[in-house]
């Protein structure tokens, strides 16, 4: 499938780049060694295209990050939203969600959503905007999902949903941080058991 970028072809310019090799190329080149340690002009090297060329068909570095941005949500998000939507006690869904943070098969660990979050200030505002989106359905969906489980007894009454959801937000972000800097899985587990139990009666590897 390919992602429209909003960026007009200019007639009878002949193509010279892969659009969707170069976003491959960039969304693991982002994804597996962070935003801040690859230059623009690594990714070309790495995509084998030239900045002129990246710049007509994303327009440029804000519009290049977007695209990754939208593509990483297109692969990753859908788990947690099935997560959410499952009908699997409270503290099996945290769990799965904090699996999901330190990494999958055949994916990297970490979570891009995370490291743009922490590296806010130096996007652009194409990469800003739909990073705001995405956190902000993150939340959204937590909330729903928190107060769906206040109701079914199976998370205390006492943390409103809004701010629970903020808190479990948080913390995801903090798992995936230090799952890209190499933690390993069972320490990042413990610490967010140590963090997440006050939401569930009983441990969230346990059930």
């Amino acid at each position: 499938m390919r992602i429209k970028t909003g960026k007009k072809r200019r007639v009878g310019r002949p193509k010279t780049m892969d659009p969707e090799n170069t976003l491959h190329v960039a969304l693991e080149a982002y994804w597996t060694e962070g935003i801040h340690k690859m230059s623009l002009n690594e990714v070309c090297r790495r995509a084998k295209v030239s900045k002129p060329g990246l710049y007509r068909e994303f327009g440029g570095e804000d519009g290049l990050m977007a695209t990754v941005l939208t593509r990483y949500a297109e692969l990753v998000l859908p788990t947690w939203w099935s997560l959410l939507a499952s009908d699997m006690k409270a503290e099996r869904v945290l769990a799965d969600l904090v699996d999901a943070c330190i990494g999958r098969e055949g994916y990297p660990s970490g979570c891009l959503v995370a490291e743009m979050t922490l590296a806010a200030s130096a996007l652009g505002p194409q990469t800003t905007a739909i990073l705001s989106t995405l956190c902000g359905e993150i939340e959204s969906r937590l909330e729903r999902w928190v107060q769906s489980a206040q109701e079914a007894h199976e998370i205390g009454q006492s943390v409103p949903p809004d701010t629970a959801a903020r808190h479990i937000a948080s913390q995801m972000v903090l798992v995936a941080i230090q799952a890209r800097r190499g933690r390993e899985a069972e320490h990042l587990r413990a610490e967010a058991e140590l963090s997440l139990r006050c939401y569930t009666a009983r441990p969230l590897w346990s059930a």
